[in-house]
């Protein structure tokens, strides 16, 4: 693929994940993909981080890695560093796409020229976002999926009644904003957290599409959240990062041990395995990003967690390995044909429609 790709990864206050994110970004990225970090606070904001702080400026300074602080004019929340992060790089020159993650996603190798490869073969469809991470349990196992297409050998899905995909790992149409603009929409996600949700039905609305890679699995893994709470209950499902088919296996990238990085968070040992982790790659890291390896290094090995508290799961629970069923009823006073649905938490909804299936054939 001969069109470059930018990466911009949302950070605020977690020198540990962010340290990880970067390394792993930079060890298994495509060599025609930029990465930038987007700082989650004002240039002249006291920052939430000492460590994080300290870190993101020897990158700049010492090894070249351009970040970008918010704009003085963007409430001081998620929102606006998505906002902060969607506009710079949908009006950076050169970039055929670019794609978003958190501070807490690694991806593995190849992960970015297969999604932004899909998301482009997709440009006819009016697919403006594509996705990479599959939650089973927020998803209706009784037709999820209102359309579906085979790219580059993978099934790629649309979310019936306009649901948005998990957006840990998120590419971007570069003319994504300039589609919304079009059709009198806002450009911003519209939400204090930070989520897609609002721009996903924003899309949807004016015609286009926004979409999931769902088989094979996507070569990423989300290490922000290491336990779920009660059975049955999605909203703290999406760590680890799991595979649709097989149902629920963990998506393995090399180098890095869930399980591992689980039980560190029993002893308080993440900062040992991280260190590990990341010095592990010395070995396949290109030589150009061997400084900022040594950096990343140099602030964790400083960094005293105590020092700077940072809020994680009180307790470590059993991950869901099994989805739990939903209750399918129908109702003879409904029209034929229509099925209706009962979730676990007595909620009744209708079912989604038929699934529109196209193939997308790989060009030479």
């Amino acid at each position: 693929m001969e069109s470059r790709i930018a990466i911009g990864m949302l950070c605020f206050s977690r020198p540990i994940h962010t340290a990880l994110t970067v390394a792993f970004a930079l060890n298994n990225k495509s060599d025609k993909t930029d990465f930038f970090p987007f700082y989650g606070i004002h240039k002249h904001q006291e920052p939430p981080s000492r460590t994080l702080d300290n870190m993101l400026k020897e990158l700049h300074s010492k090894c070249g890695l351009k970040f970008f602080y918010m704009g003085e004019d963007r409430a001081n929340n998620v929102q606006g560093n998505v906002d902060n992060l969607m506009g710079n790089l949908s009006s950076t020159p050169g970039y055929s796409c670019f794609a978003k993650i958190d501070d807490d996603v690694l991806i593995g190798k190849g992960s970015d020229t297969d999604m932004a490869n899909i998301l482009l073969a997709l440009g006819p469809e009016k697919c403006y976002m594509l996705m990479g991470q599959a939650v089973p349990e927020h998803m209706r196992r009784h037709n999820p999926f209102c359309w579906e297409a085979q790219v580059n050998g993978y099934r790629v899905v649309q979310r019936a009644q306009k649901a948005c995909p998990m957006e840990t790992y998120t590419f971007v149409s570069n003319t994504c904003l300039q589609f919304l603009r079009e059709n009198s929409m806002s450009v911003s996600c519209d939400n204090p957290r930070g989520t897609y949700g609002p721009l996903t039905r924003k899309i949807v609305n004016a015609g286009g599409k926004v979409c999931l890679v769902l088989t094979p699995a996507v070569q990423m893994q989300h290490i922000g959240l290491t336990t779920t709470i009660e059975v049955g209950s999605p909203e703290r499902s999406w760590a680890p990062a799991r595979s649709w088919d097989p149902m629920d296996k963990v998506i393995e990238i090399p180098g890095f041990d869930f399980d591992k990085w689980e039980a560190s968070h029993k002893d308080n040992t993440q900062k040992d395995f991280a260190m590990e982790a990341m010095s592990a790659l010395r070995s396949t890291m290109h030589k150009d990003y061997l400084p900022h390896l040594d950096t990343l290094l140099h602030w964790i090995e400083k960094y005293t967690p105590e020092e700077e508290p940072i809020s994680l799961p009180k307790r470590l629970g059993d991950r869901q390995k099994v989805p739990q069923p939903v209750e399918v009823v129908s109702r003879p006073r409904n029209p034929p044909g229509m099925v209706l649905r009962k979730l676990p938490d007595g909620r009744v909804v209708r079912s989604p429609g038929p699934v529109r299936r196209v193939v997308i054939r790989q060009t030479a």
